[in-house]
This record gives structure tokens, sequence and C-alpha cells, in this order.
């Protein structure tokens, strides 16, 4: 038997809803941004430039957490910024700290409105 309320969105809690939009927000827009990138960063390979372009800077920051726990693990942070390893890693993370935010947000409303009421 299956229970038919845990599939029901409007049966969710504030708080459940939050983390999972959140979590879906951190995974959706690594993944689309790595497939932006990767179209872009295809078709000008061949130019060089010294200078990060604002495509790549965008990058660097949404994987910022994975090159953290790859750090943290004891490998290099510097190879292959378009990897599958690297981009996988970066999914995960950016949902799970989608997942808190949308949480902590959510639990930071609802404190403030108790507190006042």
């Amino acid at each position: 038997m299956e229970d038919s309320g845990l599939l029901k969105w409007s049966t969710w809690s504030t708080t459940r809803k939050a983390g999972t939009i959140g979590a879906l927000g951190g995974a959706l827009g690594t993944i689309s941004l790595w497939f932006l990138l990767s179209t872009i960063n295809d078709s000008a390979s061949a130019t060089s430039h010294e200078f990060w372009t604002v495509s790549e800077l965008v990058w660097a920051w949404s994987i910022w957490p994975a090159n953290i726990v790859i750090t943290v693990l004891g490998g290099n942070s510097d190879q292959d910024a378009f990897g599958w390893t690297r981009t996988a890693l970066g999914v995960f993370t950016n949902a799970c700290l989608g997942f808190l935010l949308g949480r902590l947000i959510v639990a930071l409303t609802q404190r403030k409105k108790t507190q006042f009421y």
C-alpha cells in the first residue's frame, strides 16, 4: 500500500516545499548553466584570451562549493573545470545548499511571524 498523502503537493508543509524547490533550483540551475557554458566554450574554444569572461566567472562561482569538497578530500581542484565528476559534484552540492537555503528562509520567516503576533 502506498501513502497517497505523501505525493500530494497540497499536503506538504511550507518547509518541505521550500526545501524541494531550493534543491531543484540548485540542481537545475547548475545543469542548465553547464549546458549553456559548454556550448559557448565549444564554439569559442579557438580564441585565446588572457582574462576570464563573465561566463567563466559565473561558472567558477557556481562550482565553488564542489571545488571546496574536492580540496577537502585531497583532490586537485584545478583540473578539468567542465568534467563530469566536478559537474556532478557541483549539482549535488548546489542542490544541498539550495535545500538548506530554502528551509532556512522559511524557518526565519516563520520565526519572525510568531515573534510579532
